[in-house]
């Protein structure tokens, strides 16, 4: 199988979504203002910037407690952005990642009278009208957008190249004491209810199991890549559908994987090997 990275004008889209309460200690408050004005000065992904901060100080992602706490904090402040920025501009407080991060960190509700829908559901312009005109009635508007403000369970994939049966990875993961359960559409997805270090969990260092969401999953499985056949993978990310695919054509064919963005790309090599 011959997998070929290609950097793309391909459009692509990051979604975070945690909690909205967090308690966390100075020092990490610090951390994540200078990683939010990076990300602002360099005009880049606010987790791009977040991966810059890790390698630099050489802080990985199982072992590092703090690097997980700063990354709840970036979660938070995205989830909420657009409610915080709305207290703080009627309190007449510039908007900040200072003041964002301190009015996280003071704890005081989100959501308060006169905040008008759309920022109580925390939804930008460009997505506002067609949301409207999809969910007329203001009731189920509101419950699925607030549905995109929960925390997402974690997903991973089996390896179909190295563990034919998802029960025989499920049980491994299960047995390691995590609460873990068969995904309900994909028939080769795991899904663990609470996020958790990845390395810590059974098969993913050993490329057994990768993280990749049940949607995407099933992006890839409709595609039916077959042995033999090329196929070009657009706004591929790290790599995860183009490793599905790759295992769906049992390694035999050619494979592109494209997107705009060359650290993306970068950080699938390494899960190519693993794979």
């Amino acid at each position: 199988m011959h997998i070929t990275s290609i950097l793309t004008s391909a459009a692509l889209l990051l979604t975070l979504s945690t909690k909205t309460a967090v308690s966390f200690s100075p020092g990490v408050a610090n951390r994540a203002i200078h990683i939010l004005e990076e990300a602002s000065s360099q005009n880049i992904p606010v987790d791009a910037a977040l991966r810059r901060y890790a390698k630099y100080q050489e802080r990985s992602y199982v072992k590092s407690e703090e690097y997980k706490s700063i990354s709840d904090v970036l979660r938070n402040i995205a989830i909420s952005q657009y409610r915080i920025d709305w207290q703080l501009r009627e309190a007449g407080v510039e908007c900040s990642p200072e003041t964002r991060v301190a009015f996280l960190e003071k704890g005081d509700p989100l959501e308060c009278r006169g905040m008008d829908l759309q920022t109580t559901l925390e939804c930008p312009d460009w997505a506002w009208t067609g949301l409207k005109e999809a969910f007329p009635d203001e009731e189920d508007l509101s419950k699925e957008l607030r549905a995109l403000m929960q925390p997402a369970p974690l997903d991973l994939r089996v390896n179909t190249l190295k563990c034919e049966e998802r029960i025989d990875a499920l049980r491994e993961i299960i047995n390691a004491g995590y609460d873990a359960t068969s995904t309900p559409w994909s028939p080769i997805g795991i899904r663990l209810e609470e996020r958790t270090a990845l390395g810590m969990i059974p098969g993913l260092l050993d490329g057994i199991v990768e993280p990749q969401d049940e949607g995407s999953q099933l992006v890839a499985s409709l595609l039916e890549a077959q042995p033999g056949e090329t196929v070009a993978d657009y706004c591929a990310g790290s790599g995860g559908k183009t490793l599905q695919i790759a295992a769906s054509m049992k390694n035999k064919g050619r494979l592109y994987s494209m997107d705009v963005s060359e650290d993306r790309l970068e950080r699938g090599k390494p899960r190519c090997k693993k794979a």
